[in-house]
């Protein structure tokens, strides 16, 4: 026994050795994010804090009533085998979940230890590729979990409780989460950008901007929403036209903002705490569409189609992260029973359709369907329909547009329209259907 385990102990250490580069490299990423946001949270005021620290909370929130709704729908499942198998036993009693290298652990009341809750196995599971948007800083295991959680939800809404508890255990699709939001905050992707990158992201930031702000003063019904809309178009062109330099333009645009962010539906819908954040976000659609010399958008799109990968995927693709979606199916051979599009700026003509490729606007042609859904209170979303834009496939496929309502706060996020039962049934659906026996 001796031998056997310091055996053990000298082929662990040789091992460690064999792996101390792969270590260093990974603490470096570690601590050069981990300064990323520091940085960012240093450069918030108060206000914008309090507003990140409600909308974790809120998060936290849909997420533990997730899996409360799991941990119920298991304990009646197990009733339910209990009592058709004769089971003479009580059946455990379910109190929590954790997940730890793709598979669910269920922890049992009156034990100390978690037990596997489902492993992977019988069918073979399809892949589901989320694709994030615009926004700040994010923990891309803890954003997958929230985003299928919040797509679990959705499906039992949509009468799917079953393949919402084989969503949350990893055996209904193997979920990735396509993360590229550290390559618009490298310090090497912008630092090195020309004067004229620059002034391009800014001629499309305040072009973005017109565009949305247009775009909701037509569809404006309430007199106090048309007169603040129209007083954020005159603070982003003050004299008729956008400001030349930059810096001139990101200040007016910061203006503008603000100004729309206090009125109408966008007042209530508390996703920005103030103009500044709002034009963050809308300059990182700025900077991919610039398509600058550091090929910054060859890179994301990169990221986006490692995570397709080559076999069948069921891709849901939110705000920016449409436009990216949509750019790589275009260049990657790969079939996708659905595709589904939320809180899309796809349809914004004056400044997306010009920098969109290829050209003309059509479905991938691996795609057999694609969804796109839209919330009227959604600031992003100037011009949610699709269907008079984007041509059909080869194979005839057209994009359909529907609306969502979505009540409360952050309405943009990608949680609150996968929460919803119109967005989350079809691709429970599709993964149904996809799944073959192995």
């Amino acid at each position: 026994m001796e031998g056997t385990f310091c055996k053990h102990r000298v082929a662990l250490g040789l091992t460690g050795l064999a792996e101390a580069e792969v270590v260093t490299r990974q603490r470096g990423r570690v601590r050069t994010r981990a300064q990323e946001w520091d940085a960012w949270l240093a450069a918030c005021s108060r206000d914008e804090l309090l507003a990140l620290i409600r909308q974790q909370v809120a998060e936290e929130r849909q997420l533990a009533r997730g899996l409360e709704l799991l941990a119920e729908s298991a304990r009646r499942d197990l009733d339910e085998v209990c009592t058709r198998g004769g089971c003479s036993f009580r059946p455990l009693r379910i109190c929590c979940f954790t997940r730890y290298r793709g598979v669910w652990w269920a922890k049992v009341t009156d034990r100390q230890h978690f037990s596997p809750f489902a492993v992977r196995g019988g069918p073979v599971v399809l892949r589901l590729v989320f694709v994030h948007g615009i926004g700040g800083p994010r923990r891309v295991e803890l954003d997958r979990d929230r985003w299928t959680a919040a797509l679990a939800q959705g499906a039992k809404a949509a009468g799917h409780a079953k393949a919402a508890v084989k969503l949350m255990e990893g055996s209904l699709a193997d979920v990735v989460f396509a993360y590229y939001g550290d390559l618009l905050r490298k310090p090497g992707a912008q630092g090195t950008a020309s004067r004229e990158s620059v002034d391009a992201e800014a001629e499309i930031l305040a072009g973005l901007l017109a565009e949305i702000l247009e775009a909701h003063l037509d569809q404006a019904i309430g007199r106090h929403e048309q007169s603040a809309l129209r007083q954020a178009l005159a603070e982003l062109r003050p004299a008729g036209k956008v400001p030349q330099g930059s810096g001139n333009v990101v200040r007016a645009c910061i203006n503008a903002s603000t100004t729309m962010l206090d009125a109408g539906p966008w007042r209530k819908g508390g996703q920005w705490a103030g103009g500044k954040f709002l034009v963050r976000d809308l300059n990182q659609v700025a900077r991919y569409l610039a398509r600058s010399r550091n090929a910054l958008d060859v890179m994301i799109r990169s990221v986006v189609a490692q995570a397709i990968g080559t076999g069948p995927s069921v891709v849901v693709a939110h705000s920016l992260g449409s436009v990216v979606a949509y750019e790589t199916l275009h260049e990657v051979p790969v079939s996708v029973p659905l595709l589904v599009t939320i809180g899309s700026p796809l349809a914004m003509r004056a400044v997306v359709w010009p920098h969109l490729e290829p050209k003309p606007c059509s479905t991938p042609p691996g795609v057999a369907s694609w969804l796109n859904f839209w919330d009227r209170d959604d600031v992003i979303v100037a011009r949610p329909i699709l269907e008079s834009d984007v041509g059909a496939n080869a194979d005839r496929v057209r994009v359909h547009s529907s609306r969502v309502d979505s009540d409360g706060l952050w309405v943009h996020t990608a949680t609150k329209y996968l929460s919803q039962g119109a967005v989350a049934g079809p691709v429970i659906e599709a993964l149904q259907a996809t799944a073959t026996p192995s």
